[in-house]
């Protein structure tokens, strides 16, 4: 029978959608479950209605390899919603892509999930 992640599994979900802010506006509908040995999760991404649909999948795909390497054997799916809100300009958004950019590049560092920082 299927059941519910234990809450501390989806608290660290949540920790790692969180934790790409600004990249992304804001979740929701996040869902999960346990079917046998496997985990699934699933939830709506919402990102800035002007990014293209490759960066906005750039950003989706990030999050849902990110999830899966923490969980272990996980099925990760996101679904990607545009933001309703005015976007706050193209000075922000060009920051904003340019960080989506870095998603593909190996040499990209990793942020400390404890502070925020990068190392």
């Amino acid at each position: 029978m299927d059941r519910s992640l234990p809450p501390e599994t989806v608290e660290k979900i949540r920790q790692i959608i969180e934790s790409h802010r600004p990249l992304i506006v804001d979740y929701h509908k996040l869902r999960t479950r346990r079917s046998g040995s496997e985990m699934h999760v699933d939830f709506h991404l919402v990102v800035c209605r002007q990014y293209l649909l490759q960066d906005a999948h750039r950003v989706a795909d990030h999050l849902e390899k990110e999830v899966a390497q923490v969980l272990g054997n996980a099925h990760v799916v996101t679904h990607i919603d545009p933001c309703d809100i005015e976007c706050r300009g193209p000075d922000h958004c060009e920051r904003i892509l340019g960080e989506i950019r870095k998603l593909d590049d190996p040499e990209r560092t990793q942020p400390d999930r404890e502070n925020g920082e990068k190392v």
